[in-house]
């Protein structure tokens, strides 16, 4: 035994990791409770092509000596890795007690408790881990994350360069420096530095096209989107749990066009292949060809839900998914009447609902327009409130032609929705599979209510608590009559995911701001500000799981296309 375990010895100093382990190997099966080939055995196992192997060694070493800190972090990685970041905290946290100075220890920590979102405690842990080791690249760009998010960009672009300065050819930290620069110029500087490095670093150019669009650079932005699009190609990310899981083909196309699905499927939850079209015009000959050429899936998602940049695309979805014999969920068709324009019509009529009229105009029309009463004016394709303005006067709106490029706009008339204590209220309810969910409730000051605008909810307790009222029964708020009108505009959408933003009136009644299928959902505030919408959004994501068993247990066919083997997990 003495010799063999010599010669493991040897092998791993080597770094003949192979035969170490298999020397290893040949150890445990003479000594079962062996703790150096347990502990060795299983962090080869984990620098493979079997990492899942190497858990019961660890397990088996942490019960027979639970001082080792390496075989806590080892684990605690090896969980972290498969999504069961619960478990892998307890694993990182017995590390760090086991060795109280152990910077990585406390980085993988902070990583794991940012993933369950106590982001205020991520960060203490990240902050700790620079204390210990200031030169700790991964410590500095995980806290970097969470201040972005923080909105702290100063402070988190001082933390993304200590990462830069010593890995100065890093494409992903140029591109998050690029995020927490406040200066466009400074901003795309740093995507064009990432782009530099990484050509293929296809949110870069997703990021300049914005920048582009901001400045109102249309061509600029126009070039960088296509870039975006052609280099994302077809992206497939396995799921993460260990569970077998639905593999979901998410379907969007080229611009600002489509809703976040990060959320929505999960890689906890799901197998995604991605991909994105292009206009009939700008697309390859490869995008007709598209179908015979993706990996095998189950189950389809339209995310085209924006009709002002996507409509002209969902042509191209039909087109793609004649071709697929599995279910799809939120259909073109369904989609159409829901442009800003259409959709009073397609919501009219309904009792106790405030539908304002919406009209789309170009630049001409829209300036020989009279102000005879407050109306909000905004370019199309435009979303959380961005040149979104309220015009009183026929001054003010020659004012915002004179600011504004574009050639058509979509002109709503204001209606006050004011509650009777000063403050204004926007509801956002989510339908899945035309079911009500509540997602959340923003109150502020002003009427252009949007959740991150208004910071009265992370600093006013008793906003909070209103919001976890609705959040755990939206009908106590929307009682009677206005339960009837979510529920009826959830029928008339009739799409699997779709959702409704509004305000009451101080009489009762629902005002309408927009109800499509272009309505972001997401669980990233911080836990210890929110515990509440950790009890309540997760309905939402539950809700989807639901559908998506219930069209999987439904269909008929079988859901197997092209060739698998060409993009394997």
């Amino acid at each position: 035994m003495a010799a063999l375990i010599d010669r493991a010895r040897d092998h791993y100093r080597a770094g003949h990791k192979d035969e170490a382990a298999a020397l290893y190997q040949q150890i445990l099966e003479q000594d079962p409770d062996h703790l150096e080939a347990l502990l060795l055995a299983a962090l080869l196992l984990l620098d493979g092509a079997q990492p899942a192997a190497a858990e019961p060694l660890l397990r088996r070493y942490r019960a027979l000596d639970g001082g080792n800190p390496h075989a806590h972090q080892a684990l605690g990685k090896l969980l972290q890795d498969r999504g069961d970041d619960g478990e892998a905290v307890a694993h990182f946290k017995a590390a760090i007690v086991c060795r109280p100075e152990f910077p990585t220890g406390y980085t993988d920590l902070g990583l794991s408790l940012h993933r369950l979102y106590y982001r205020e405690t991520a960060l203490h842990r990240f902050n700790r881990a620079t204390v210990l080791d200031p030169d700790f690249a991964g410590a500095h760009f995980h806290r970097g994350l969470i201040l972005v998010e923080k909105s702290q960009l100063k402070e988190a672009a001082l933390a993304f360069r200590r990462v830069l300065v010593r890995e100065p050819d890093w494409a992903e930290g140029w591109f998050h420096l690029g995020t927490a620069c406040t200066d466009p110029a400074k901003a795309e500087a740093a995507f064009k530095r990432a782009i530099r490095i990484d050509p293929d670093c296809r949110m870069a150019y997703l990021q300049l096209a914005y920048l582009c669009e901001g400045g109102q650079r249309d061509s600029e932005a126009r070039q960088y989107l296509l870039e975006s699009i052609r280099r994302a190609g077809v992206a497939v990310e396995p799921c993460i749990s260990a569970n077998q899981a639905p593999r979901v083909l998410l379907i969007g196309g080229a611009g600002g066009c489509n809703v976040p699905t990060q959320a929505l499927f999960d890689r906890r939850r799901f197998s995604t292949v991605t991909v994105h079209l292009l206009p009939q015009d700008e697309a390859g000959p490869e995008q007709a060809t598209l179908a015979e050429h993706l990996p095998v899936c189950d189950i389809a998602f339209n995310a085209i839900a924006d009709m002002d940049g996507g409509e002209a695309l969902l042509t191209e979805v039909e087109g793609l998914c004649a071709r697929l014999p599995i279910p799809l969920l939120n259909a073109p068709a369904g989609l159409r009447p829901t442009r800003r324009d259409r959709a009073p019509r397609l919501l009219a009529g309904i009792p106790g609902l405030v539908v304002p009229v919406t009209e789309r105009l170009d630049r001409q029309a829209l300036a020989a327009m009279t102000v005879d009463q407050p109306l909000l004016v905004r370019p199309l394709a435009s979303h959380g409130g961005q040149d979104l303005v309220r015009i009183d006067s026929k001054q003010e709106l020659a004012n915002l032609l004179a600011r504004l490029s574009g050639d058509w706009f979509y002109v709503t008339q204001y209606f006050d929705y004011r509650s009777a204590d000063g403050w204004y209220r926007k509801y956002r309810l989510i339908f899945v599979d035309r079911q009500v969910f509540p997602y959340h409730l923003a109150i502020a000051r002003h009427w252009l209510i949007h959740y991150f605008r208004a910071e009265d909810m992370k600093t006013v307790a008793l906003l909070r608590r209103e919001e976890e009222e609705f959040l755990s029964d939206w009908r106590s708020v929307f009682a009677g009559e206005r339960a009837a009108v979510i529920e009826e505009v959830a029928r008339r959408l009739d799409l699997d995911y779709a959702g409704i933003d509004c305000g009451l009136t101080q009489e009762g009644r629902v005002v309408l701001f927009e109800a499509n299928a272009n309505m972001l959902v997401k669980l990233d505030e911080s836990i210890e500000t929110f515990p509440y919408k950790h009890r309540t959004v997760p309905r939402i994501f539950d809700a989807i799981d639901a559908m998506v068993a219930r069209r999987l247990n439904a269909k008929s066919s079988d859901c197997e296309i092209g060739r698998p083997q060409k993009y394997p997990d």
